[in-house]
């Protein structure tokens, strides 16, 4: 059986195209955020829940807070 060369340059390239399709589908290293940046962020989520759980249970605490009373501002 004869192959010409255009039909050996098609299997060529379908190989490469192939090989670099089987490339790009490998698994790779996942993109991680740093440790401080998740321990950061655990932080602020707790900091949020522990602020509504004292809310929930202790409201006289926040009641008593200074919240800044509006003063009337001096004509001039």
């Amino acid at each position: 059986m004869f192959i010409c060369w255009q039909e050996i340059s098609l299997i060529f390239t379908i190989n490469v195209i192939i090989h670099k399709y089987h490339k790009i589908m490998e698994p790779t290293k996942k993109n991680k955020p740093n440790s401080l940046v998740v321990i950061l962020f655990a932080l602020i989520v707790l900091m949020i829940v522990i602020y509504f759980i004292l809310a929930m249970f202790f409201p006289t605490v926040f009641d008593l807070m200074n919240t800044g009373d509006i003063q009337p501002v001096p004509n001039k």
